[in-house]
């Protein structure tokens, strides 16, 4: 075996990121999210909920320089989307709002 074998295995390792560890999951998500119902329709005058349709959604957030952390999720769920809490914020959100 030469260095340079050896060399490009070492950074082949470093760049593959390990599976997540469904107990870690657990951990951060019950430290890191918000589930809630969110009504479908709200009544023009009072911006109260009206009907009987509920939207559930479930979401992680962590500043982008953690994007990375999220596409696991996205990869360990096999669900959900990442995008911007806010138009200028630099906290991403991971959502599944769809059953």
């Amino acid at each position: 075996m030469n260095g340079d074998n050896a060399t490009s295995g070492e950074n082949q390792q470093e760049t593959a990121r390990p599976r997540l560890d469904p107990m870690w999951v657990v951990g951060f998500v019950d430290g890191e999210r918000v589930v809630s119902p969110f009504p479908s329709t709200r009544a023009p005058s009072s911006g109260r909920p009206v009907g009987g349709s509920l939207q559930p959604t479930f979401q992680v957030y962590q500043h982008e320089r953690h994007r990375e952390v999220l596409e696991d999720v996205i990869s360990f769920f096999g669900c959900g989307r990442i995008r911007a809490k806010g138009p200028k914020s630099s906290v991403l959100t991971y959502a599944v709002d769809s059953l």
